[in-house]
């Protein structure tokens, strides 16, 4: 069976960036539920929760480094993966990588 990764959006709604509803956060994982229970650990008062996800091969792990050169100017913090980006504007370009590559949707995905 073949690995995937999954390239994921999140957001949390109890962090504010002033100016943004909200901002959001792209990386990378091979599990995501676990990834996503590890986010929402106790740090935070509430759970992140998903603005989108793109389910790859292993090979198209640049898909996330590419994302965060496009988003560059929007990135909080040049350590961190928090970007200021509406999440309609990440919705558009993640159903782009998929039409590009031809990934399924997520929902489409064992």
């Amino acid at each position: 069976m073949e690995e995937y990764l999954y390239i994921y959006c999140v957001y949390n709604p109890s962090l504010h960036v002033s100016g943004f509803e909200y901002c959001v956060k792209i990386s990378v994982t091979r599990d995501l539920k676990r990834r996503l229970r590890k986010l929402s650990g106790t740090y935070v008062p509430t759970a992140y929760r998903i603005v989108d996800v793109i389910v790859c091969p292993l090979e198209f792990r640049n898909i996330e480094r590419d994302l965060h050169k496009l988003y560059s100017k929007h990135r909080i913090d040049e350590k961190k993966e928090f970007f200021t980006v509406s999440r309609n504007e990440i919705i558009q370009q993640f159903q782009h990588i998929r039409d590009q590559y031809d990934f399924p949707h997520p929902m489409e995905v064992d």
